[in-house]
């Protein structure tokens, strides 16, 4: 098994990659080396880089609004899936949840906002290889993430989002598992549409939510199908 790598510390959280996430660089970076032409190569190259910049960006907005809450971050780790700000313990109460599953997005809102008033939108007409192509491309990105995390996905931050909210109506018990089980939907929803399209980085971003999902929540990958939990196994 591959493990990860302390690259850094920055406002009291070490920053770690997964060696998957360095394998991942690796072989994109290759191909789009074979495929393209080297000045192709490096743009892409450096959108892929740019767009995990924007991702640790993202986690420390986690962070730094667990902190209002008195809780530390130790780690935030790149894997192949993104980042992860692993906090010390998860925010209690439906305001400290929202705030911080709310406040990862919020950043890449706040990029975006900032770089259009900015000018930095061309209408998509910015060459590539120019700093108004760069500067569109980043506009792009942290839209791009920005709606990507608010897909109601637990345990991605629309599923977060979402079960803070619902856990003021019903409680968090009933929260967790309407969370659980829209999670579990949409990435069912993101395999069927890999398999349509054949995209199968979205399968395998779709089987990571699925399992991910329900271990989350505290259940087998397939409670649905009446696998109960381990620790009730036989």
């Amino acid at each position: 098994m591959l493990k990860s790598y302390r690259i850094g510390r920055v406002l009291g959280s070490e920053i770690r990659i997964h060696g998957l996430f360095l394998v991942l660089v690796a072989v994109m970076a290759g191909s789009a080396f074979m495929r393209e032409d080297a000045a192709q190569a490096l743009w892409q190259t450096l959108i892929l880089a740019t767009m995990f910049s924007l991702i640790v960006l993202h986690e420390f907005g986690h962070a730094l609004a667990a902190r209002l809450f008195g809780i530390r971050t130790p780690r935030i780790t790149l894997h192949v899936m993104g980042g992860i700000a692993e906090l010390e313990r998860n925010p209690k109460g439906s305001l400290a949840e929202f705030v911080v599953a709310f406040a990862g997005p919020l950043v890449n809102l706040a990029l975006a906002a900032a770089l259009y008033l900015g000018g930095a939108w061309q209408n998509n007409k910015a060459p590539a290889g120019t700093l108004e192509g760069y500067m569109e491309m980043l506009l792009l990105l942290n839209v791009g993430l920005f709606l990507f995390n608010l897909i109601p996905a637990f345990p991605m931050d629309g599923g977060r989002i979402l079960k803070a909210l619902v856990q003021v109506v019903t409680g968090e018990r009933i929260a967790l598992l309407c969370s659980v089980v829209l999670g579990q939907i949409c990435a069912l929803c993101f395999i069927g549409i890999a398999v349509a399209t054949l995209q199968p980085m979205l399968g395998i971003v779709g089987i990571f939510l699925f399992a991910v999902a329900a271990t989350e929540g505290g259940r087998h990958p397939l409670w649905m199908f009446g696998y109960p939990p381990k620790s009730r196994q036989a």
